[in-house]
């Protein structure tokens, strides 16, 4: 059965940020770089309150479809993105939407928030996210980041984010 693709909804990227990213290293080629930010433990969202993240921390190697894991919100809506650049963010939006590669969601039935196996994410090819297939697998040797958020209960607000986090594919 061949992969079904699902339009991101736009409200998803047109709230996905409450201000301008703080401290992120802009990159324009080649694979990500930590972010500048990194002893200010700042959120990828100001006016966020911070998501503390178990793994991967910041500077980790993992496995090609690792698990994703942080303390739990208590939010209905939650979203993670595993990115090739550092995220832009500018005007209340990520700009770099296409630098998304993989991603978990609340809504996709799949997993606990907290604790997400990869497998339980989809692929996202430009902008879509590709459901009926497994995710494929993250490249070795390659840098990635990845960052969790979570909205309040109507959906407009991002309440709670985590920090940008830079890993590395064994």
């Amino acid at each position: 059965m061949g992969g079904q693709k699902m339009k991101l909804p736009v409200v998803l990227f047109t709230v996905l940020a409450i201000s301008g990213c703080l401290g992120c290293k802009y990159n324009d080629s080649g694979p990500p770089g930590p972010p500048a930010d990194t002893a200010m433990s700042n959120p990828v969202f100001s006016n966020a309150t911070l998501i503390e993240v178990g793994i991967p921390k910041f500077g980790d190697t993992v496995v090609a479809t690792p698990t994703f894991t942080w303390r739990v919100t208590g939010q209905k809506y939650v979203f993670i993105g595993v990115f090739t650049q550092n995220l832009v963010v500018t005007k209340n939006s990520i700009v770099n939407v296409n630098d998304n590669i993989w991603a978990w969601h609340s809504g996709l039935g799949t997993g606990r928030e907290g604790n997400i196996p990869f497998s339980a994410g989809v692929d996202v090819v430009g902008g879509e996210l590709l459901t009926g297939r497994s995710p494929t697998s993250l490249k070795s040797g390659i840098g990635y980041v990845w960052a969790v958020w979570a909205w309040g209960d109507d959906g407009t607000e991002i309440k709670q984010s985590s920090k940008e986090m830079f890993f590395v594919v064994k």
